[in-house]
């Protein structure tokens, strides 16, 4: 079956605690925190607010991102003694998020400036022109998304950050991995307006996430459209068939080509692709546009594909709806 070449593995460093983080720089220190993620954090963290030294600034905030300051991530400024030292130890402490409350980062920016420059990585642009939070301070969402960046996304990201650490080594006393970039172009360092992904790192981003969901809206439209209940299981493995089949009857298409096809035998015929006309329109169009075409034609005359085959169900087992 095609699909999208899946991330490879983010190169990272070697583990460190916060003291041997500290130790070998001099730039300032942050951490980037998911407060949300936490259902104390609010409360631990605004003990701290009679002191001088309590500084943060919020992610989410502007014209764009304001609507959801209130689940917005925190950028803390973290130095010997200071609140944020405190606040990193005590997310240590949290056993169920140690390893994926935010981001450490080390960068000679202010609080201001690097909390301007993250919120820029805050949003993400699909290739359809949708909008979506992009949670980058996630860990793992961080770790999926590194590798797909283009040379000049992660150059962009990194211009003024010397180094970012992640928390999850596993390793209790040097928790803390750094993230290893790519080759930098430092003539690629313009500042970006907004994270906007291709088509091809979608897909390898959100393949599989994206499969599913065409797979659950097309179970529940073949439920309403036969008026009986057809097992989401069994129309998982059909799809997926015809997403193999397309691969071996066209191949050197691209994966949404392969997905109309898988889609439309469903609506169609299993084997509808065999029909004279389709073979013909398939002469002067590519493969997506062949269906579209064949589809208006005769996705509404039963008789017309009355010697192809439908796709059939078995009777449901106690599935799971």
């Amino acid at each position: 079956m095609v699909q999208p070449d899946p991330p490879v593995s983010v190169t990272t460093g070697d583990p460190a605690s916060l003291f041997e983080v500290m130790s070998q720089t001099t730039d300032s220190l942050y951490i980037l925190v998911d407060r949300i993620l936490i259902p104390e954090f609010d409360e631990f963290w605004h003990s701290f607010s009679s002191r001088p030294d309590w500084l943060w600034q919020h992610l989410y905030r502007g014209r764009s991102l304001g609507n959801f300051k209130a689940g917005s991530p925190l950028v803390v400024p973290v130095s010997q003694g200071s609140p944020g030292e405190t606040l990193y130890y005590w997310l240590l402490e949290q056993l169920d998020y140690r390893q994926r409350f935010g981001l450490v980062i080390c960068s000679s920016l202010s609080l201001t400036e690097l909390t301007e420059h993250l919120r820029h990585w805050a949003l993400i642009l699909f290739p359809d022109g949708e909008q979506a939070l992009f949670r980058f301070f996630d860990p793992s969402v961080l770790r999926q998304a590194w590798p797909v960046f283009t040379p000049m996304q992660q150059t962009q990201f990194m211009q003024p950050i010397s180094s970012i650490y992640l928390p999850d080594s596993g390793i209790a006393e040097q928790p803390l991995i750094r993230l290893t970039a790519a080759q930098f172009d430092e003539s690629l360092s313009d500042e970006c307006a907004v994270l906007q992904l291709t088509q091809g790192q979608y897909d390898r981003l959100f393949y599989d996430e994206r499969l599913e969901g065409i797979i659950r809206v097309l179970t529940q439209k073949l439920r309403e459209s036969r008026h009986c209940h057809i097992p989401l299981e069994q129309v998982r493995v059909q799809f997926m068939a015809g997403l193999e089949q397309g691969q071996i009857r066209y191949p050197n298409q691209p994966s949404l080509a392969y997905e109309t096809y898988a889609l439309y035998r469903f609506y169609l015929a299993g084997d509808f692709d065999q029909h004279p006309e389709f073979q013909r329109l398939l002469k002067f169009n590519e493969l997506r546009a062949a269906i579209g075409r064949f589809y208006h034609q005769f996705g509404h005359q039963s008789r017309a594909l009355a010697d192809y085959h439908p796709i059939q169900f078995e009777p449901p087992q106690n599935e799971e709806l």
